[in-house]
């Protein structure tokens, strides 16, 4: 509805590999574009958390294949609440 109104819609998930799949799935099913949702932002916001949770199984991201090795080669989960504060 908000899209329908002009809104434009960004999101952001967990830097994982659930969080990929769900980020592929909003965006294929709505206009939303990825919000710092990319490989540069991982490594950033890696080296502020670097100690999380296992990434489990990484799947392709449309939107950035770098993400996608990122998160493989390193294997470390940022999660979403970590940086959503991040201007």
């Amino acid at each position: 509805m908000l899209a329908n109104h002009g809104a434009e819609l960004r999101y952001h998930d967990d830097f994982d590999g659930e969080g990929i799949r769900i980020a592929a799935y909003v965006m294929a099913k709505t206009p939303a574009c990825p919000w710092r949702m990319s490989a540069a932002g991982y490594r950033t916001a890696l080296t502020h958390h670097p100690n999380g949770p296992d990434a489990g199984r990484v799947t392709p991201a449309p939107w950035d294949d770098d993400l996608t090795r990122a998160l493989a080669d390193n294997g470390t989960a940022v999660i979403e609440e970590l940086v959503a504060d991040t201007s």
